[in-house]
């Protein structure tokens, strides 16, 4: 979203993070700009990255942005628009139904990566 409503958000909920990026920055998805820049910024790879969204833009801009595993927060329609993209099959895309789904899917990941 824009910084004022990020930044509302953030104090509101008490969120930090290292790095936010906001559409004052005209990273628009589904470009793959805004996770570009964020890979840039802590010198990743595509294959060292994961992308979590909320919707088929994010699933987008991760595919550009050559990020391997997306993870989508479980929407129907997210999951229609997905299947009706002709040259995707959907492997990368992996859909949770909460915090605590996508906090297990990525702890499973690292144990399997530590292993």
């Amino acid at each position: 979203n824009n910084s004022e409503n990020t930044e509302f958000l953030l104090q509101k909920y008490n969120f930090e993070f290292d790095t936010v990026i906001t559409r004052d920055m005209n990273l628009w998805k589904p470009e793959p700009d805004a996770l570009l820049y964020a890979m840039e910024k802590y010198d990743c790879k595509p294959g060292e990255t994961i992308s979590i969204g909320d919707s088929i833009y994010d699933v987008r801009a991760s595919r550009r942005a050559l990020i391997p595993q997306i993870f989508i927060i479980e929407n129907q329609k997210t999951r229609e628009m997905l299947t009706a993209e002709p040259q995707e099959n959907g492997k990368d895309v992996t859909f949770f139904k909460d915090y605590d789904h996508l906090h297990q899917l990525l702890f499973s990941i690292d144990n399997q990566q530590n292993n």
